[in-house]
């Protein structure tokens, strides 16, 4: 795998040059919007969460954009379960999963994870 990291975005690609993964993150007001393209597998759920760990150092509101994801691993959940737990931990904090496809649902629905988090 391929990592490219620049001022606002990353990109994971196989060793055949196809992307796996890409990561956006932009301040909108005082809210990180954080995009993702491409399946949250067990391959790329470490890059994922260093991602979402790293956002977590610059802001206290966080919106995740899963429109584009069809496939959550469970590795990635946990990093989102912590990421929450920290953010519960400080005033006027929130995460915020937005735009998530049905697929993506139907995993979080299965792990109860659908009541844990602002789901929009």
């Amino acid at each position: 795998m391929k990592r490219i990291n620049n001022s606002d975005s990353l990109v994971i690609y196989d060793d055949n040059g196809n992307t796996l993964l890409k990561i956006r993150a932009d301040f909108n007001s005082d809210v990180m919007i954080m995009k993702i393209d491409g399946n949250l597998s067990a391959d790329v759920s470490h890059d994922f969460e260093d991602e979402l760990f790293a956002i977590l150092t610059v802001a206290d509101k966080i919106d995740i954009d899963l429109e584009n994801v069809g496939y959550i691993s469970s590795v990635s959940l946990r990093a989102l379960l912590s990421a929450q737990q920290i953010l519960d931990e400080k005033d006027n904090s929130r995460l915020r999963l937005i735009n998530m496809t049905k697929e993506v649902y139907k995993t979080f629905k299965e792990q109860g994870f659908n009541e844990l988090f602002i789901i929009r």
